[in-house]
């Protein structure tokens, strides 16, 4: 009895400390993505903007000259157009300035339109209890979790509709990604190979976990997918 008991206090001891390792992982990776972020936009999204600028006045400052010369400014202009949207979409994915400016529900919401709309998807996004701000912490697990979600949709359902749903409680907060897509096997994808989409489940499921919360999916060939987490709020 006593081995066994020792056992048991070891595995929970490890198991602690796996946790707080792995909380340590993903706040230094939040603040890696920060800093990226930050550095992305001050220093390229900048650059890009005034190399836009200056080819716009070439254009005017220009419109007699070499044959040609006003065809490569344009196709120039329109590539530096494209890297700059690139740039952003990706600033956008590594930290939304609006997490941390205006709270989770406008960061959902801009995540959701930012990726459903542009694949002609659907949103259909609704809100109940009283709206507020959320430890750091618990803001942004909820929102990986919903922008993992959101990602899936957009990459393997072949979806026409999602539907979001965020539930502030005072004792919790919950969330609902919901489409109507191909659907699929939750237990075969996390049992099968390692894969992009094996790991963003295992993380999504990490990350409710190491905040005391539960994330439950329900999904089957044809029925679509239903992603529900619920994280509780310590007061």
């Amino acid at each position: 009895m006593a081995i066994e008991n020792a056992r048991l206090a070891e595995a929970q001891r490890r198991e602690t400390f796996r946790r707080r390792l792995l909380d340590q992982v993903m706040a230094a990776q939040e603040e890696e993505r920060k800093r990226i972020a930050r550095e992305l936009h001050d220093e390229l999204a900048q650059s890009l903007t005034v190399l836009i600028r200056d080819l716009e006045t070439l254009t005017g400052a220009a419109p007699a000259g070499p044959a040609g010369l006003q065809e490569q400014i344009r196709e120039t202009r329109a590539l530096a157009l494209r890297i700059l949207g690139q740039t952003r979409r990706l600033i956008f994915d590594l930290r939304p300035t609006a997490l941390d400016d205006l709270g989770l529900l406008p960061a959902i919401r801009r995540y959701a339109q930012h990726r459903l709309e542009p694949a002609g998807i659907q949103l259909h996004m609704d809100v109940a209890g009283e709206v507020r701000r959320l430890p750091p912490q618990v803001e942004t697990a909820v929102f990986r979790i919903a922008q993992e979600a959101i990602t899936n949709v957009v990459r393997h359902a072949n979806a026409s509709q999602v539907h979001v749903r965020l539930c502030f409680a005072p004792d919790s907060v919950a969330l609902t990604v919901a489409d109507n897509g191909a659907g699929f096997d939750p237990d075969a994808v996390l049992a099968g190979p390692s894969s992009t989409r094996c790991m963003g489940l295992l993380g999504m499921r990490e990350r409710a976990e190491l905040l005391g919360g539960h994330l439950d999916i329900e999904s089957q060939a044809g029925a679509g997918t239903t992603v529900h987490l619920c994280i509780p709020l310590t007061t």
